[in-house]
């Protein structure tokens, strides 16, 4: 080959490669969530929490222990009863179900949210807001995760008495700064039978200054 030829290719060669695109990785951040699932699934609740869509109609009665003072609650209406997509699985949905509540002293309504990852969230509307959470499925507690703040803490018994009577399988979420309560410490005992069993508000001292005992109820499934 001659020197002109030679050069001529070299020339080629150098030309390519300068215009070749170099590849670059995307940063990290940019990656998006893998999906925990498989495509096109549609993710129902566990039996557990299938007992706590209560239906318009049900209600309870509560005696405070602290006040002194009988209150009653009722569900009023049933919000909604669909399916809503993860956000990371375009073609995976997951149950959910809310019921509105009116409390008669003082007289006010609150909603109730269920939602398969995070059991249930009283006033809560994103799925993901466990910080109101007041029940975690029973059943699968033992493979519940969050990145609770310092004092907040969610565990179960097998076995509790409440007001006149044991009941089975209670879920406790002990919030130190509920937002439902002015950012006061609260602490929820709930099971899947009749829903909240008893409730537990501290002052900012750290005083007891309500405790909510159930004393009756007709749930209505």
């Amino acid at each position: 080959m001659s020197t002109l030829l030679r050069i001529i290719v070299m020339f080629f060669i150098v030309v390519f490669l300068s215009c070749k695109k170099k590849h670059t990785d995307p940063p990290p951040n940019s990656q998006p969530s893998p999906c925990p699932y498989p495509a096109f699934v549609y993710i129902p609740f566990d039996s557990n929490l299938t007992q706590l869509e209560f239906k318009k109609n049900s209600f309870w009665v509560y005696v405070d222990s602290v006040l002194l003072a009988v209150d009653s609650s009722y569900v009023d209406s049933v919000l909604y009863d669909d399916e809503v997509k993860i956000q990371s699985c375009a073609d995976v949905k997951i149950k959910r179900y809310s019921f509105r509540v009116k409390n008669l002293l003082p007289p006010l309504q609150e909603s109730f949210l269920l939602y398969n990852r995070t059991g249930e969230s009283r006033n809560g509307s994103a799925p993901n807001n466990v910080n109101n959470a007041i029940y975690v499925s029973f059943s699968s507690l033992a493979s519940y995760t969050n990145s609770f703040s310092a004092g907040d803490t969610i565990s179960k018994k097998d076995s509790m008495f409440i007001y006149d009577r044991y009941y089975k399988q209670v879920v406790i979420c002990n919030w130190h700064s509920d937002v439902n309560e002015g950012n006061l410490k609260t602490i929820y005992y709930s099971n899947s039978d009749y829903g909240l069993l008893r409730k537990d508000v501290f002052d900012s001292n750290g005083t007891l200054k309500s405790r909510r005992l159930l004393k009756n109820k007709n749930v209505i499934r």
